[in-house]
């Protein structure tokens, strides 16, 4: 029995030429098209990085994202980054939009680093 695919999805991909959460990005997301042939990509980048992005990940619609990755503005106006087509927001580090009111994934790296000893 084939389940049905998700669609479309927008991810937030402003760190994906970054170490770390970019290597996490870009293995999760060529895992993803193989697994997920029907799904769609959509990728949101940093101004300049989008042909860059495009030749890592062929087969997904990359966009200039043009709101800076860190800073408080930044949760409030990267969802509106996110079309309307898109089922799913996908962020993969903590400064996520927190009044996006659509379906929303969040994945926390190294939260350790708020540890007080």
């Amino acid at each position: 029995m084939r389940r049905e695919s998700i669609g479309r999805i927008t991810v937030d991909a402003r760190f994906i030429l970054a170490s770390g959460i970019g290597v996490y990005l870009r293995s999760i997301l060529a895992e993803m098209q193989a697994l997920e042939p029907d799904l769609e990509i959509r990728l949101l980048a940093r101004r300049g990085e989008v042909d860059r992005v495009r030749h890592e990940l062929p087969g997904t619609i990359v966009e200039t994202c043009d709101i800076a990755p860190l800073g408080i503005g930044n949760i409030f106006r990267i969802g509106k980054s996110v079309d309307a087509a898109s089922n799913l927001f996908w962020v993969p580090h903590f400064n996520f939009p927190v009044f996006y009111p659509g379906r929303i994934a969040v994945t926390l790296h190294d939260i350790s680093i708020r540890h007080l000893e």
